[in-house]
């Protein structure tokens, strides 16, 4: 299983996120989907994404939110820290996306292409009441809906290979193939031979044919 970077570090990560999307928000007068934005363009979200140690746990959710603003030249009303105590719905929304993206190791901005910052925040009510599982469940439905091709089709095709030729090339069962690519199997809990075959066949990286999933 390929996580985003180092579970040590899940509860500074989602601490940070949460904290920062709520000083965005409610501190410095910004707009969730606007301030998600910027995040992703400036390229915090993706050095976040990728587990740099210096934001996920260097700093508060608060200096995080000045500093994302503060190279986009974004002018925003000051406001002293306050670290939140109550949890607002964009805090949840910051967290809860921070688990699933450690889960999923998906890039925040191609999580964004599914589920967008305020569909997260809307997700508030019923789910911060639930199993964090549940809300990463939800989302795993989003990415399937707008994927419904399996990573490894779409790689296997971008190749303009045909699924004998991919299992021939792999070594791997031609019914194993169409498993993985229908998705009735996980490619991801396959044995690592098997994966490493199957993306050396197809000349690329592991992570570029397994399915973000969050077990």
């Amino acid at each position: 299983m390929i996580r985003a970077y180092d579970e040590n570090y899940l509860v500074h990560s989602t601490r940070a996120l949460g904290w920062m999307l709520d000083s965005a928000v409610n501190l410095f007068g910004q707009k969730a989907d606007a301030f998600w934005r910027i995040f992703i363009s400036t390229g915090y979200a993706g050095r976040f994404g990728k587990g740099e140690s210096r934001l996920l746990a260097g700093m508060t959710g608060y200096e995080l939110a000045r500093a994302v603003l503060d190279t986009a030249a974004v002018e925003y009303k000051a406001a002293p820290p306050a670290e939140v105590t109550d949890l607002s719905p964009e805090y949840w929304a910051g967290w809860a996306l921070a688990h699933y993206q450690w889960r999923t190791a998906l890039p925040f901005a191609e999580i964004d292409t599914f589920a967008p910052i305020g569909d997260i925040i809307a997700c508030y009510s019923p789910y911060h009441e639930m199993d964090i599982l549940r809300f990463c469940e939800h989302l795993d439905g989003l990415y399937s809906a707008a994927h419904p091709e399996s990573r490894l089709k779409a790689m296997r095709e971008r190749r303009g290979m045909t699924q004998e030729e991919l299992a021939l090339a792999a070594n791997v069962p031609l019914r194993m193939i169409q498993h993985y690519e229908q998705r009735v199997k996980n490619l991801g809990k396959a044995a690592f031979d098997t994966v490493f075959r199957i993306a050396q066949a197809l000349h690329v990286q592991a992570q570029d044919i397994l399915e973000p999933t969050i077990l």
